[in-house]
């Protein structure tokens, strides 16, 4: 597989959407980028990342604001969905509701999110990955905005 077609498989075109779970899983690893947890002392702290320059920073914080755009709406469809399904009663004492629910809460999260030229692109080497080392989990779920990522 050559760079062209491997770059492919990973990003989605400017035109493309992000489904709501595909939403969840960059927003998470947006997140991710404030910098590793640790525990010192016996206190768990964030110890920040050293990212290059104020640009990413910028564009982290407006993927953020996009991407909680469609976490709100998320959760009113998600409400919406768990009141009309159990109609006020606890759902533990309506077990054979569950499986419609479930079916019905995954088709929400299927569900258009935002338009990928929605989002600004952050490019690779600004997340200084060699020193900060980020999980690959983390890299994997941004890949869709990543640009000029490193060869084979």
């Amino acid at each position: 597989m050559d760079d062209k077609q491997q770059e492919a498989e990973t990003t989605k075109t400017d035109d493309q959407t992000f489904t709501i779970q595909e939403c969840q899983a960059l927003h998470t690893a947006l997140r991710a980028l404030d910098g590793r947890e640790t525990v010192e002392a016996g206190v768990k702290i964030t110890k920040p990342y050293r990212l290059t320059g104020g640009k990413i920073h910028y564009s982290i914080a407006h993927n953020l604001r996009k991407l909680e755009r469609v976490g709100k709406d998320y959760a009113e469809a998600h409400n919406k969905l768990v009141a009309s399904t159990f109609e006020g009663k606890p759902p533990a004492e309506q077990p054979e509701k569950m499986e419609q629910f479930q079916k019905d809460a995954q088709a929400i999260m299927q569900q258009p999110g935002i338009n990928l030229s929605e989002l600004r692109k952050i490019h690779f080497d600004d997340l200084n990955t060699d020193e900060n080392q980020q999980p690959s989990t983390v890299i994997a779920a941004l890949l869709p905005i990543l640009t000029n990522l490193p060869k084979d």
